[in-house]
């Protein structure tokens, strides 16, 4: 664009001293098109690109941190020549506070491709701040509407949990010894349907109602829950990892085949999640704001309580630790 600039200011003052030094009709239409050139120009690029919007999008809704995500651009015209545009985009992370600004310069004709990483994890919030096209003549940007925001929900980096998830095996009762009926103990809950369960414990008007396989879930089973608690506070660095400790031990318990609650405390609240699913549609909410607005939202979450009996596992960024003890000792990290 600087060398168009120059170009065009280069004949405006050559046709200027021609139309001082050599005063006839040539001259003064020759000074006039280059006055009026620019104005032209810019008429000319409005007619020709209506329509023309730019368009960023994203494949992906959640990434993992250490490989990032890309955002795409593209430019759209319903009639006429597609114009170069400039985008000034920011990049924030709503959980951070974290900030970055880029510039990119689409080509008539291309698509533009954008890598984006993180430090830490978040709802990453990426908007155009100003977006331009260029005019005809390559030496103005002229306003363009407003690009449609994309958000990701970058996710921790998972740090792997080698420590023993289940419970030792119970004592076999005594012989003669019978809990009577079906053994199956009290129902208490429902659950979704899992490889394995039998076809007699699903509840089948309750999956006609919800288009999903639901389960049965009796006071028995819940022994095999186990039971990750997460304090909810402090800064974002300290959340991050405790956050990736748990992503971990959520890995390794789905590896193993052991079903976990996650607890989210705050303030002696909890919200209780029991599959990856809930817990990645809180993590929408919680990651969308700072910890201190992340503590206030967890205040307003249900508060429930560890149900039954199971193992109760602390997550904290340093280590994750068996109930009770606050401190890092000889722990898995």
């Amino acid at each position: 664009m600087a060398g168009r600039r120059a170009a065009y200011l280069l004949f405006l003052a050559a046709s200027f001293l021609y139309y001082v030094f050599y005063t006839w009709y040539v001259s003064w239409m020759l000074f006039l098109l280059a006055l009026l050139l620019p104005f032209l120009s810019i008429g000319l690029t409005l007619l020709l690109t209506r329509g023309c919007r730019a368009v960023m999008a994203c494949d992906v809704t959640q990434a993992e941190r250490e490989e990032g995500f890309d955002l795409r651009f593209r430019v759209t015209v319903k009639t006429g020549a597609v114009p170069a545009v400039r985008i000034r985009l920011r990049a924030e992370n709503l959980f951070s506070g974290e900030a970055r600004n880029y510039k990119v310069l689409i080509k008539p004709g291309k698509m533009k491709s954008l890598h984006m990483e993180g430090r830490l994890c978040g709802v990453v919030r990426c908007s155009a701040v100003r977006v331009r096209r260029m005019d005809l003549l390559g030496i103005f940007w002229l306003p363009m509407p407003p690009v449609k925001a994309v958000e990701v929900l970058l996710l921790p980096e998972k740090i792997p949990f080698a420590g023993e998830l289940r419970l030792p095996a119970p004592a076999p009762e005594p012989a003669g010894a019978s809990s009577g009926g079906s053994g199956r103990g009290e129902w208490l809950d429902v659950r979704g349907y899992r490889e394995g369960d039998p076809l007699r414990e699903i509840h089948w008007k309750l999956s006609a109602r919800t288009g999903k396989l639901v389960v049965r879930e009796y006071e028995g089973e819940q022994s095999d829950i186990l039971h990750a608690v997460l304090a909810w506070q402090g800064t974002a660095e300290a959340l991050d990892r405790a956050l990736g400790r748990l992503l971990g031990v959520a890995e390794a318990a789905e590896r193993d085949g052991i079903r976990l609650h996650i607890f989210w405390t705050s303030q002696g609240r909890a919200q209780r999640f029991r599959n990856r699913e809930e817990m990645d549609a809180a993590l929408w909410q919680a990651l969308g704001h700072t910890p201190e607005q992340a503590e206030q939202w967890m205040e307003k979450g249900p508060e429930e309580s560890m149900a039954g009996s199971g193992r109760v596992i602390r997550i904290t960024p340093e280590a994750v630790l068996p109930a009770g003890i606050t401190q890092p000792g000889e722990v898995s990290r």
